[in-house]
């Protein structure tokens, strides 16, 4: 998407003409490989310059002409931010990022083709298909991230950069922990835990990325947001004569079970503690 002339962006192409010269060729790039057939996913982040209430609507203009390209996928990121100048002059507030996540959330359904990723994963997780969502919703352990597995300058195996937050590029470990999990479970929620919240068992304290502090042993520093969110798909969902995951009646054995995983150090999904249940149940 362009950069209006009149904008005052400090960019990080150098300049506006820069910037504007970078943008044509990552567009001309995606019209390419939609054209070729290999229409690419985009991952597009919302921060102060492309996604406060008065943008919004050139945003929503930019996917739907993405869409009559032929693009299928679009995944929304809140900014992740590991420097307070960025903090400052680009993050939105949470109230921000709420109603713009919810901007798109309702405009979803004007796409014939496009999913929003974060949109379709809350729903998804709410209805237990957890095999349909991406690593941030997988209890990712930051020293043997699961869903990155990278390969450095000497050979050495990395995980995902956006996890690492002490300035050390820890090499892999050779075996997931779940420790983080089950801290949050049981830590209240003034202290940055996520004990007694009806939706950890879809959330798990989000991404180890973007925890509170920087400390991964901390819930999402965006769980206003995530909280929201889906409170906003719960309602949507009920609404529809379905039945989330997070008002079910089995949601703390689900709970337990899960915690029992993560204890013996391996994990499962919500449809594994479903089966578990049900076989239990069938068992008596």
């Amino acid at each position: 998407m362009t950069v209006p002339a009149n904008s005052t962006i400090s960019d990080g192409a150098g300049s506006i003409a820069a910037t504007r010269e970078a943008t044509q060729k990552t567009e001309d790039a995606i019209a390419a490989l939609c054209k070729a057939g290999i229409p690419p996913g985009l991952i597009v982040t919302l921060h102060r310059y492309n996604a406060t209430a008065d943008k919004l609507p050139r945003l929503l203009e930019w996917f739907h002409s993405l869409e009559a390209l032929g693009v299928r996928s679009i995944r929304l990121h809140i900014l992740e931010v590991d420097d307070p100048v960025v903090r400052e002059r680009c993050t939105l507030s949470d109230e921000e990022n709420i109603a713009a996540f919810l901007y798109f959330f309702r405009a979803a359904h004007e796409f014939h083709s496009v999913k929003f990723d974060v949109y379709q994963s809350i729903r998804a997780l709410l209805l237990g298909r957890e095999h349909e969502v991406s690593c941030i919703w997988r209890a990712c352990d930051p020293y043997t991230t699961a869903g990155v597995s990278g390969i450095e300058g000497h050979g050495e195996r990395s995980n995902c950069g956006q996890a690492s937050k002490e300035g050390i590029d820890f090499i892999k470990s050779e075996f997931a922990g779940y420790e983080r999990y089950l801290a949050l479970y049981h830590t209240p929620q003034t202290d940055h835990g996520c004990s007694g919240c009806r939706f950890f068992l879809i959330c798990k304290g989000q991404c180890p990325g973007n925890s509170t502090d920087g400390d991964w042993r901390n819930r999402s520093e965006h769980c206003a947001v995530w909280m929201a969110l889906f409170e906003y798909c719960e309602q949507e969902l009920i609404a529809e004569g379905k039945s989330p995951v997070s008002l079910s009646a089995q949601r703390q054995l689900m709970e337990q079970q899960l915690l029992r995983y993560w204890e013996s150090g391996n994990n499962t999904t919500m449809e594994g503690l479903i089966a578990d249940l049900s076989a239990q149940n069938s068992g008596q």
